[in-house]
Parts: C-alpha cells; sequence; structure tokens
C-alpha cells in the first residue's frame, strides 16, 4: 500500500465540493490524483481551489492512465452503472453515491463485478452516520422500544419548486425522489429494523416541467409517500418530498417509531433559526414527555453546531472508505445495501404503476 490512496473523483457538482474535496483536500494519507467532469472551467477551478493532480472530461481516461487506487462516483445516478463496472473492471475500489443504480439489474451486476474483483465497495448512504441516528440506532438495539410495531421516515426539501431542468427529476436519468431522498429513507428504515418484504407506494408528480429544457419527456415524481410491511411485521411508512417549502430550514427529516415500551419522535432541521436535532421520548409507563439531548460521545471531535463537521471530523463517510482500504476490511455500508435498497424503490415504482402491493422478492 502505498502511503498516500490515490483517489480519482467523478463529478463536480456543489455536493461532491461539500462532501467530498473539502473533507480529503488536506489529508496527507490521501491525494486527489484526478478530477473528472464536463465543464473544463469548473474543472480548472476545482483542481486548483482542492488540489487535484490532474483533470479529465472523460472518466474511462481517468481510470486508465490516472495510477489510481480507488474512485468515488458522484456523477448523475444514469451513469452510476457504467462508471462502477469501469473502475472495478481495472481492480479499483469503488465509493458511489446512493442510489447505487437505476434499477436493480444494473445494482446487482455492480455487486458482482466488485466482488468478483475482490474490490473495496461502499454507498454514500449519507445520514445513517449522524449523531441522531446513532443514537436512534442504540435505542433500537437495547430494547428501549420493545417489540416495535410502526415506523414513519419522511425527508422533505424544496429544491424542485422553481422552473428549473433538474436531472433528479428527469425520467430518463433518475427515478424522481422515490429514487433520490426516498433511498436515504429506505436504507435507514433497513438498518434500524431488517429487510422489507413488500410495498405500496404512491408518487406523484405536483409541479409538471414539460415546458422546460431537458424536460420534454416529462417530470418524475417529485413527492411519494411509500407503505412498508418489513420482514419481522413492523409496519413502516417513508413519506419524501422536494416541493415542500422549508422556509430557512433547507431540509429536515422527522422520525417516528412507536413500539411496546415507548414512542419516539426525532426531528433533524438542517439549517435556519430552527437548526438542529430533538427527539422526543414518550415511555408507556408515564404520561410525561422526555427531551433527550444527544450523548456526547457520538459527535466524537465533530462539532454539534455543524452538522456536516462529523464527515470532516470522524470514521464515518468517505473516511471510512479510506480506512477500509487501508486496513483491508469491508467497509458499511457496501453495494450489497444498494441493492437492497434498489430493490424497494424498483417495487415502489412498480407498485405506483399496477396499483397494488408489490412484493421484494418479486423484484427482477
Amino acid at each position: 500500500m502505498r502511503d498516500r490512496i490515490r483517489l480519482g473523483i467523478i463529478g463536480t457538482s456543489g455536493w461532491t465540493e461539500l462532501m467530498y474535496l473539502k473533507n480529503l483536500h488536506n489529508r496527507a494519507d490521501v491525494e486527489i490524483a484526478g478530477l473528472c467532469g464536463r465543464s473544463r472551467e469548473r474543472l480548472a477551478e476545482m483542481a486548483a481551489r482542492y488540489g487535484a493532480t490532474a483533470t479529465y472530461t472523460d472518466f474511462r481516461q481517468l481510470i486508465t492512465e490516472g495510477d489510481l487506487d480507488a474512485v468515488i462516483v458522484a456523477a448523475p445516478d444514469d451513469r452510476h452503472c457504467e462508471m462502477v463496472l469501469a473502475a472495478v473492471g481495472k481492480g479499483l475500489h469503488v465509493l458511489c453515491e446512493k442510489p447505487l443504480a437505476n434499477n436493480a439489474t444494473d445494482a446487482r451486476a455492480m455487486l458482482a463485478a466488485a466482488e468478483q474483483a475482490k474490490v473495496k465497495h461502499m454507498v454514500l448512504f449519507t445520514w445513517r452516520w449522524q449523531p441522531h441516528f446513532q443514537f436512534l440506532k442504540s435505542m433500537v438495539d437495547d430494547g428501549t422500544f420493545g417489540a416495535v410495531y410502526r415506523a414513519q421516515f419522511s425527508f422533505l426539501a424544496g429544491f424542485a419548486r422553481d422552473q428549473s431542468y433538474q436531472w433528479r427529476l428527469d425520467p430518463g436519468r433518475a427515478n424522481g425522489v422515490a429514487g433520490d431522498l426516498g433511498s436515504h429513507m429506505i436504507d435507514m428504515s433497513r438498518w434500524l429494523f431488517g429487510e422489507i418484504a413488500s410495498v405500496s407506494a404512491t408518487l406523484g408528480t405536483s409541479i409538471g416541467r414539460s415546458t422546460i429544457a431537458g424536460h420534454e419527456t416529462g417530470s418524475g415524481n417529485d413527492s411519494a409517500h411509500l407503505s412498508l410491511q418489513f420482514e419481522n411485521g413492523i409496519l413502516g411508512v417513508v413519506d419524501t418530498s422536494v416541493v415542500a417549502h422549508s422556509a430557512d430550514m433547507l431540509a429536515r427529516h422527522v422520525v417516528r417509531i412507536e413500539g411496546e415500551r415507548a414512542t419516539l419522535e426525532l426531528e433533524h432541521i438542517f439549517s435556519g433559526a430552527s437548526a438542529g436535532a430533538s427527539i422526543r421520548l414518550m415511555r408507556a409507563d408515564t404520561d410525561t414527555i422526555d427531551t433527550l439531548p444527544v450523548p456526547e460521545r457520538f459527535f466524537g471531535t465533530s462539532s454539534p453546531a455543524d452538522f456536516l463537521d462529523i464527515y470532516n471530523k470522524e470514521q464515518v463517510g468517505v473516511l471510512e472508505f479510506l480506512a477500509a482500504i487501508r486496513q483491508d476490511r469491508r467497509p458499511e455500508p457496501g453495494f450489497d445495501a444498494g441493492v437492497k435498497v434498489q430493490a424497494v424503490v424498483d417495487a415502489a415504482l412498480r407498485s405506483h404503476v399496477e396499483g397494488r402491493r408489490i412484493p421484494v422478492a418479486t423484484v427482477a
């Protein structure tokens, strides 16, 4: 193993900058050996700001000529499969943005290729590392709720309210909010409560975009409501929207768990005057409502005032991916998690079209 992992990054979006470039450029154990994007001007700007060794407009050239150890795929969803397969075909470790693919068939092919190549593989399901969700996971695991009856997961944002092209809502490129924010909440739900047996879904398109350049073929779903049945009998709801006016909050998560011993409500507001996580616990043996702080141990050295700081300070996200390469172990969550989430998304899309509940096991 080289002293510095030579890393290639495909994608130059604001998210790539926020989640990867800002967290990696000043580390002694990694070199941003190549940066790939469509705009040469943007590439030059990002390379100068974050010290990328070389830039490319063709991902194949990055993969074949970059002398890399690993690749981050942070391109739009419809490009994930070909980019991941090209990278693992060259024996490179791969971190892929969620969702892993646009359908379960491609996702399974990506997992099989990575396993055959014996490379490290990981999907960035960003939110499961947040301290409040780690705390929630510990409460589920230690039996705080007893038998869980029902759980609800909401991810609400408003970035699709404007009249602009949104590749996430382009049916030729992505699966709308069901595949975008929905994949996060599906991952969260199965991380907490296990595998999902069946799905009934209603998908909505509140804002038509057919008059917007790029959306001539239509607009994907901008709100999604999924009714889940877990294999263990728990009932679940995933509720997502990108047309919810969020004022100064930017976006928010809302989770509710109803169980034998307690009910819990968690809200995480991303920004603004009310930013932060709040947790309310209602135990079945009392009539009081307890407001729970997130214990300090879940933050490590990161700042509770900045919910993104943990990705820079702790071994989570991309830093977990790099650690797994160095320690020769399997990072979590791997492509297998991406496959399982995609099967649920596919079942939801099919359920909406067919108007019936779809067993996840029947997804091709």
